[in-house]
């Protein structure tokens, strides 16, 4: 207790068989003073290493590590241990890439990780290196790690029926959790198939992988060490890490509810997510937002969501009877808040945003409503930012007065912002030699906002933003007319007022 080993580790070896340990309050691999980098004169082995420690419960708390050549804390071929409270920083500053920060292996059983803050490491955050499992590994941060690159995993899990939540798994350079395959390979590096782990609640992020992994079976250890990506399994794999078990389809979503359809009985956790460089839309879940329970059917729904807007991804996982736990699903986007028309269809009802904007399509003004002729319409045509979208003016002689125009009601709102999307095309000689402006009316007069000339056309696309509180009103509305005779055309498209 409260000692400063600089230069050396704790051991307890094989053959001394005792429980009851107890490591707490300690700062190991570095100066208590100054947390520097001792160089060569620091520790050539890890913090805290027990071997075949079992009975009475074992205890290593709130002690601090750093710079140490291997591990933290290394736990083998024992039970009974909690780890608790620790922080590990820098630590495997050797030449070996496979250092994990805090590991239980080679046949350990229960040992609880919780509370500990780790951060720097070539190898995994925390590992469950060949064990035999029901390990706890709770409320842990752990960012950073993975820097070697051959071992990546924030965590890293084999073995039976072991608990990871409520952890912080950030910044790490492969996937947030793996939960390993079968490895056929024999010998050493072979394994039986991680199964009915529980990964709930954990707060992932930036990782370099998938937030969760499930690797299938394969004798090429890389894929279990640094993950294989979305296992797309149709239905339970008994050699994929989890049994395979399919993550969740989402097929409904808002601000306050999600829906979609899973196992069986299964729960479904819902999440906020941000999609990163090595999930391909798949999580990451980076805010946990509530537990749903699927029917009979597998159709689940989680109502009464608090803190999401529009625009946010959201994912989910299942987890089965067994604590099976799946890979995220594919994110899905909700609508934009306010009243949005992306133009998806050649259509003057479009209605994108979380509000229905539908009962007010747009209207022609200056000659007969139809979106599919005239000198205003909704066309297809590559110069949209996608599908369709509004196009104003002619090949030759587009007349002033004619436009678009749409009611919006912001009678009750505290902000109004509207933002669109525009460009021109010349037709067909390349000469503008007209303009187009926005119109808001306020439910009494007309106020132009803006003019589209020869001064400012944009040959790609251009974003605008135009404050609409001015002109609140029950009856606001919003034109797109031509102003001056032209000869091409002006396309507007995501039109949407939040």
């Amino acid at each position: 207790t409260g000692t400063n080993l600089t230069d050396g580790d704790i051991a307890v070896p094989s053959g001394f068989s005792v429980g009851g340990l107890t490591v707490e309050g300690c700062v190991i691999g570095t100066s208590a003073g100054s947390f520097t980098d001792p160089g060569a004169a620091g520790s050539d082995g890890s913090g805290v290493a027990l071997q075949g420690v079992t009975g009475t419960q074992s205890v290593i708390q709130n002690n601090l590590f750093g710079y140490l050549d291997e591990l933290a804390v290394s736990i083998l071929s024992s039970d009974n241990v909690v780890v608790s409270g620790n922080e590990s920083l820098n630590v495997g500053q050797g030449s070996n890439l496979y250092v994990d920060a805090m590991s239980a292996e080679g046949g350990s059983s229960t040992v609880e990780f919780s509370g500990n803050l780790i951060d720097g490491a070539p190898g995994n955050g925390i590992s469950l290196w060949q064990t035999g499992g029901s390990h706890l590994i709770r409320n842990n941060t752990i960012n950073n790690v993975g820097s070697g690159g051959a071992q990546t995993a924030g965590v890293a899990v084999f073995g039976t029926g072991s608990t990871i939540d409520r952890n912080v798994i950030t910044s790490n350079a492969g996937p947030g959790v793996i939960g390993v395959g079968l490895n056929p390979a024999g010998g050493a590096y072979s394994w039986p198939v991680a199964v009915d782990n529980r990964i709930s609640q954990n707060t992932f992020g930036s990782n370099g992988g998938l937030a969760i992994d499930l690797t299938e079976s394969s004798d090429n250890e890389v894929n279990h060490e640094q993950g294989d990506g979305v296992t797309l399994t149709p239905g339970t794999s008994a050699t994929t890490g989890n049994n395979g078990l399919d993550a969740p389809a989402i097929t409904g979503a808002t601000t306050d509810t999600v829906s979609g359809t899973s196992c069986s009985g299964c729960e479904v956790e819902v999440y906020r997510a941000v999609s990163g460089a090595g999930d391909a839309g798949y999580g990451e879940g980076v805010e946990y937002l509530g537990t749903a329970s699927a029917d009979g059917g597998g159709s689940w729904s989680l109502t009464g969501i608090v803190g999401l807007v529009g625009g946010d991804d959201v994912s989910a996982i299942a987890i089965d009877a067994s604590n099976d736990t799946s890979e995220f699903a594919a994110n899905v986007t909700l609508p934009p808040d306010g009243y949005r028309d992306e133009f998806n269809a050649v259509a003057y009802s479009g209605s994108d945003g979380t509000l229905d904007w539908t009962p007010n399509p747009w209207t022609e003004a200056g000659e007969t409503t139809d979106p599919s002729a005239g000198h205003v319409q909704v066309v297809t045509t590559a110069e949209c930012e996608s599908t369709s979208c509004l196009r104003l003016g002619a090949s030759t002689d587009g007349e002033p007065g004619r436009g678009a125009v749409r009611v919006v009601d912001l009678s009750t709102a505290s902000y109004a912002t509207l933002t669109f999307d525009w460009r021109y095309h010349p037709e067909p000689t390349g000469f503008w030699g007209g303009s187009a402006r926005l119109r808001v009316f306020d439910g009494t007069s007309w106020t132009t906002r803006q003019t589209f000339g020869e001064s400012n056309l944009e040959s790609s696309l251009d974003s605008e933003s135009w404050d609409l509180m001015p002109y609140q009103d029950a009856n606001t509305q919003i034109l797109f007319e031509i102003s001056n005779w032209a000869d091409g055309y002006i396309y507007f498209d995501n039109i949407h007022v939040e």
